[in-house]
C-alpha cells in the first residue's frame, strides 16, 4: 500500500508461515514487488508454483548464523544416549512425535534420555502425555534456555531432533536456525523433511532426513545413529562444513546489501 501512494518500489522476504498463509495477497504482491528474497530453494518452488512468476523475480540468499560454536559435542552414544530436542513448544514442532517415538525406543529397550528445552503453550499437553506414555524417568523438561546456554545442550548431545510437521492452520517451518546450530557443534542431527530442511539435512549424508509424522521411523532413525557412533559423526561433520558454506553470514548478509544497491541503481 506504502509502494502504491509513494511510488517507491519495495521487496519482501519469504521465510516459513508468511508465504503459506491464505490471506497474504501473494500473488499480488510477488507481481508488484521489484525482487522477492528467499530463504530456500524450497520457497522459491513453492511461490513458482503459486503465482506461475518466473525465476526473475526471486533471489535466493540463505540466512548466516554466527560460525563460531562454543565447543564440539563429544557424541559419546553410551547408554544412556543423550538425546535433543530444542524449540519453542508448539505445534508445528511435532514434539509430541517425538514422545511418541521415545515409547517405541522404550518397548525396545533402549536406555536414553530426551531432554525436551524450551517453553510454549504446548508445554503442559506435552507433559500429560509424557505422564501417560509412562516416559517421566526417560523425559525431562527444563524450560526456556538462554541464548547463552543453549551451547550446553547441544554439546552434551549425542543426537539432536527435530520432527517438525505442518500444524492444524497450516503454519511449518522454513529451515529451523537450530539445526544449522545443531550442525556447527557437531551434533548428529535428524530432521524432518519439511519446506527448506533438506537443503542442508541431505539424507545419509549431513545428517538424516526423515518423512513427517512418523514415530517409528524417528526411533528407527535414532536407533540407527547411536548403533553406528563413526557414521554420526562423519555426517555431522559433513553438516557442519555444510552450514560453513552455505550458512557463512559475511556472505549472506553481504548478498542482502548487494540486492538493495542493485535495486537503487535499477531505480535511479
Amino acid at each position: 500500500m506504502a509502494s502504491h501512494l509513494t511510488g517507491i518500489p519495495f521487496s519482501f522476504t519469504g521465510r516459513s508461515y508468511d508465504i503459506f498463509s491464505p490471506d497474504s495477497l501473494l500473488p499480488e504482491k510477488i507481481r508488484d514487488a521489484h525482487f522477492v528474497r528467499c530463504e530456500s530453494m524450497a520457497i522459491i518452488d513453492h511461490l513458482k508454483n503459486l503465482t506461475g512468476e518466473s525465476n526473475g523475480k526471486y533471489r535466493l540468499t540463505y540466512n548466516g548464523v554466527p560460525l563460531t560454536p562454543q565447543g564440539l559435542a563429544p557424541v559419546l552414544m553410551q547408554p544412556p544416549y543423550r538425546l535433543l530436542g530444542l524449540g519453542r513448544l508448539v505445534e508445528k514442532k511435532g514434539f509430541d512425535l517425538l514422545i511418541s517415538a521415545c515409547r517405541i525406543l522404550k518397548d525396545a529397550g533402549v536406555d536414553f534420555h530426551l531432554t525436551l528445552a524450551g517453553g510454549g503453550p504446548q508445554e503442559r499437553q506435552l507433559k500429560r502425555l509424557v505422564r501417560e506414555l509412562d516416559l517421566s524417568s526417560q523425559v525431562s523438561f527444563p524450560g526456556f534456555i538462554s541464548y547463552d546456554r543453549v551451547a550446553e545442550q547441544f554439546c552434551s548431545a549425542d543426537v539432536f531432533i527435530m520432527p517438525c510437521k505442518v500444524d492444524s492452520t497450516g503454519n511449518r517451518d522454513g529451515l529451523p536456525t537450530v539445526i544449522l546450530e545443531a550442525l556447527l557443534h557437531r551434533v548428529p542431527v535428524i530432521a524432518a523433511d519439511i519446506a527448506g530442511v533438506g537443503e542442508v539435512v541431505e539424507n545419509g549424508v549431513t545428517g538424516l532426513l526423515i518423512p513427517p509424522r512418523q514415530p517409528q521411523v524417528i526411533a528407527a532413525a535414532v536407533l540407527q545413529m547411536v548403533r553406528n557412533r563413526e557414521a554420526a559423526l562423519s555426517m555431522a561433520e559433513r553438516g557442519r562444513s555444510r552450514v560453513h558454506q552455505d550458512f557463512n553470514p559475511e556472505h549472506n548478509h553481504r548478498r542482502v546489501l548487494e540486492l538493495f544497491r542493485e535495486a537503487s541503481l535499477t531505480r535511479s
